[in-house]
Formats: C-alpha cells, sequence, structure tokens
C-alpha cells in the first residue's frame, strides 16, 4: 500500500488587490457615448453629417436629454463631433486634427509640398476607386450622380468645382465601404480646396468642361463595375490636376507675406 501524500496547498495571490477592481455600474451617458462611437467607425454616421437634436435623440435612445449632453460633450472632447451654436452637432472626420492643419502649414510654406500630396492623392484615390467599382451600390451610384449634376453647373465658369467635388470624391470612398478611407478622404480633400482658396487659384476656360468629363468617365468605370479602368480613369484625373497646379504656380503672383506660399509662386 502506497503511503499518502499531503496535498499542498494552492498558492495564493499575495497582490490580488492590485490585479482586481471593483465592478462599477456604467453610466448613462457613457452607454450613449459608446453608441455613438459605434455608429461613427461602423460608417452609420459619416463626416458632416448632422445628428438629430437632443430633444429627439432623448426621446429616441429613451435617456435624459442631460444623459444625451453629457455624452455629447465626451464625444466632442474626443475630436469626433462639433457642436456649432445655432446650427447643430455634426461628425468630424477622424483624421481633421491629424492631418489637416500640419499638411496646410507644410504646403502654404513649401509649394513644392503640393506635388507630394498630390502623389498621396494618387495612391489613396486610385485604390478607392479601384474598390468601389467592386462594391459600389445604387445608393452611393446615386450620390456620384448627384455630385456630377451639380458640377454640371459650373461646366462654363472659371470657378472650382468645390463642394461638388468634394462630394464625388468623398462618394467614392464611402463606395468602397472602408470606414477610416472615408474618414481620410473627407480631410484631404478640404484639404486641397483650402489650398485652392488660399492660392487665388481660378481655372482658365474650358478646364472645367475636361473636368467635369474626367469625373464622368471615373463615374462610369465605377458604374460599369470595372476596377482596373476606374482606377486607371481616377489616375488620369489626378494626373490633370497636377497639371493644373504646376500652371498655375508658373504664373506670376503679387507678394503677400514674406516666407510664404504667395511669393514662393
Amino acid at each position: 500500500m502506497r503511503p499518502f501524500k499531503k496535498k499542498r496547498p494552492l498558492k495564493r495571490i499575495s497582490h490580488h488587490r492590485n490585479v482586481f477592481r471593483p465592478v462599477t455600474k456604467k453610466k448613462i451617458f457613457d452607454e450613449v457615448y459608446d453608441q455613438l462611437i459605434s455608429l461613427i467607425s461602423n460608417g452609420k454616421l459619416k463626416p458632416g453629417e448632422q445628428l438629430p437634436s437632443e430633444r429627439v435623440l432623448a426621446i429616441d435612445l429613451k435617456v435624459s436629454r442631460q444623459s444625451i449632453r453629457e455624452a455629447l460633450k465626451k464625444a466632442e472632447s474626443k475630436g469626433l463631433i462639433k457642436v456649432r451654436q445655432g446650427e447643430g452637432t455634426f461628425i468630424l472626420s477622424a483624421a481633421k486634427d491629424l492631418m489637416e492643419s500640419p499638411f496646410l502649414t507644410m504646403m502654404t510654406e513649401e509649394v513644392g509640398k503640393i506635388y507630394e500630396f498630390i502623389e498621396i492623392r494618387k495612391l489613396i484615390e486610385a485604390w478607392c476607386a479601384e474598390k468601389a467599382a467592386e462594391f459600389t451600390t445604387a445608393k452611393e451610384l446615386k450620390k456620384m450622380e448627384k455630385a456630377l449634376s451639380e458640377m454640371e453647373k459650373l461646366i462654363d465658369s472659371r470657378e472650382i468645382l468645390g463642394k461638388p467635388d468634394i462630394d464625388f470624391h468623398i462618394a467614392i470612398a464611402e463606395a468602397s465601404h472602408n470606414t477610416l478611407m472615408v474618414h481620410m478622404m473627407t480631410t484631404i480633400k478640404q484639404i486641397f480646396l483650402s489650398m485652392f482658396k488660399i492660392s487665388n487659384f481660378t481655372r482658365r476656360p474650358g478646364k472645367n468642361r475636361i473636368l467635369i468629363k474626367q469625373h464622368q468617365e471615373i463615374y462610369e468605370a465605377i458604374k460599369s463595375r470595372n476596377p482596373k479602368l476606374a482606377r486607371q480613369k481616377m489616375e488620369s484625373h489626378l494626373q490633370f490636376i497636377e497639371s493644373e497646379w504646376r500652371e498655375e504656380i508658373s504664373r506670376p503672383r503679387v507678394k503677400k507675406r514674406s516666407g510664404s506660399f504667395f511669393n514662393k509662386i
């Protein structure tokens, strides 16, 4: 008969007080905040979209307006939304603070950075066009069509295409079904629009007609679900944008301030 062996006692965790934390009930406004984050992350709430009023949100979520107010305050502190007095609450691009100010500073101080920025656009937007041709929906195509329709109103103008142009490219990013890309594209297009304004960019007669035709060709390639052609058309369009900038920069300018974009072009 084998001798009886005494079992060793289980080793106690001596530092358990540093490992575990008390379980606390989550506050209501944190649950509202988490739901807001989820909707932004999965693309159901997109950059630029306006949220319903506090009253409507409180009714929909069946919570107090104070909980809604606290959740929105937290989201604003994280840079996810912007509350504009008298206008409403809007979803921000998650890449805005990370990219917009630094990129604009570099490009206004050193004009050559514009071409580097266009190279980034080629990489990103060509990918978006290719993916959009694979995954686009009827609803997303409608958004592109609407933007094209707005652009056509400026076909004989010397103004930049502005918001309709931004809307078109963002609709393509949305059609890629990559939420982070939508946020990046929103910021990228705003940066470029700001550069047009800073430089007092004006288009030569007939240029908008060419640009609108290019956008239509990109749209047709996406609609026909031809990824390779969509990529090619986007790359060709952005190559034309680069040539436009080179032409614009070669024009004589009035010096406005030392060391700036204005006296370097």
